[in-house]
């Protein structure tokens, strides 16, 4: 459980952020971890201290990390060109799938990130881009409002290439999420607001508002929004294409959807591989040949919600346990893919997008099965893309009959918010490949 204390340990704490004139707390969640979270009151803030340079020692309850570079202002002058936080993964097939759905299943082994999950990919290129087009990109802090996936990847990303990351999280953020952040070598995790947009907005108005730190050099990183984000993620189709046997197109690629950042990345890559000049290695891929399919969890199903209404809508509230697919309204890029309004030239394409939506306890089956047949541990929101394969659901969702000479890839793309204690509850529950499942 987390809980303050609002003894040494708060102290400790206001030392190192500077003494506001509201009170601070400290959070501690146990595991013998040094207090680096404070919980933000409203109309104060912490103070963002620069962290010490990499070969400095630091002071007690600070939490450091950073790798390439220097984060004094003076040891980075900005990222080399050929900087990429983000590695090529693997795709493999899942023999175990292929033989349960009676078709060559692959798996895009997004979970390898440094940071765990897909998200590397696109705040990396935000991140990279700002450095490599700011002035004085030297100063620059990076913020994020997350309680999860987004937030380690800005951590991640951020100090490799040798600047700070501030996270704001909920106070819903799970105890383990938040030492994941702290080990990541956030600069500092202060806990705001129960829902991220008031993390956000905490964000803007205070730390980066008049008389903030950030004020100046501090620079928003947002979790999937952005044109930047969507270019980045469309880097994995770049990536299947060059993995594919013998220069083969997929008959269909699985994703999850949250905000919709990956759809429109795997989208925008696709369109990018029709188009792009023949290769020896990797011929362009056919127009219409690759269906997506586009999976959400009941309860956090904002693409469905607008597909329904023919147009983004704000969902009431997120009942999924699926935490990182929780987003209360889609990216408008989204859904402009999935209905096929983007224009490419003077005329608009049609959207390839199949959308399905599937249960909590159908999307914890699939971590399940993963990690019994294929030794991969995610979360249930990559869990739920993994299930459109199970209990011959796939030819459903495609509208035609899976044959032996198709190619379906899946985006594993991982995710931190899972242990291998929800995994047992889940087998509890769900049985793994060949079991029914069962309310989670």
């Amino acid at each position: 459980m987390i809980g303050p204390d609002f003894g040494t340990t708060a102290a400790s704490v206001n030392t190192y952020y500077g003494t506001t004139k509201a009170k601070t707390a400290a959070i501690e969640y146990g595991l013998d971890l040094s207090p680096v979270f404070v919980e933000a009151v409203a109309e104060s803030f912490p103070k963002v201290a620069p962290q010490p340079v990499p070969s400095a020692k630091p002071a007690d309850g600070v939490a450091t990390g950073y790798g390439q570079g220097g984060v004094d202002g003076e040891s980075l002058a900005a990222p080399p060109p050929d900087s990429k936080p983000w590695i090529v993964t693997p795709l493999v097939e899942s023999k175990a799938l292929s033989k349960a759905v009676g078709c060559r299943i692959l798996l895009k082994l997004d979970l390898l990130q440094p940071s765990g999950s897909f998200k590397l990919r696109g705040i990396s290129t935000y991140i990279l881009h700002h450095l490599q087009n700011h002035p004085r990109p030297h100063l620059s802090h990076f913020y994020s409002a997350s309680g999860g996936n987004a937030g380690l990847a800005c951590v991640v990303a951020a100090t490799t290439l040798g600047r700070p990351a501030t996270i704001v999280t909920p106070k819903t953020t799970s105890p383990s999420m938040l030492r994941r952040l702290r080990d990541a070598g956030a600069a500092a995790i202060i806990v705001h607001g129960d829902t991220l947009a008031m993390s956000e907005r905490y964000i803007r108005d205070v730390l980066m508002g008049p008389g903030g730190e950030g004020e100046h050099d501090g620079v928003f990183v947002p979790p999937f929004d952005d044109a930047l984000i969507w270019s980045g993620n469309s880097s994995i189709v770049d990536e299947v294409a060059e993995q594919m046997p013998q220069g083969s197109q997929p008959d269909a690629i699985v994703c999850s959807v949250g905000g919709g950042g990956l759809l429109a990345g795997l989208l925008q890559g696709l369109r990018r591989r029709c188009s792009s000049p023949p290769s020896a290695s990797s011929p362009p891929w056919s127009p219409r040949a690759t269906t997506v399919v586009a999976a959400e969890t009941e309860g956090a199903a904002s693409l469905a919600a607008a597909l329904h209404a023919g147009r983004p809508v704000t969902l009431a509230g997120i009942s999924s346990q699926a935490r990182s697919l929780g987003c209360v309204r889609v990216a408008q890029k989204a859904y402009d893919e999935a209905v096929g309004t983007v224009q490419q030239g003077a005329a608009a394409t049609t959207s390839p997008v199949k959308s399905v939506v599937l249960s909590d306890a159908e999307a914890a089956r699939g971590c399940v099965v993963l990690a019994d047949e294929d030794r991969l541990m995610v979360e249930l929101a990559c869990g739920v893309s993994v299930a459109v394969c199970l209990d011959d659901r796939l030819p459903k969702v495609l509208g035609r009959e899976v044959t032996p000479d198709m190619t379906v890839v899946i985006v594993v793309c991982g995710g931190c918010d899972v242990d291998v204690g929800r995994l047992a509850e889940w087998r509890e529950t769900c049985g793994g490949l060949v079991a029914a499942p069962g309310p989670v």
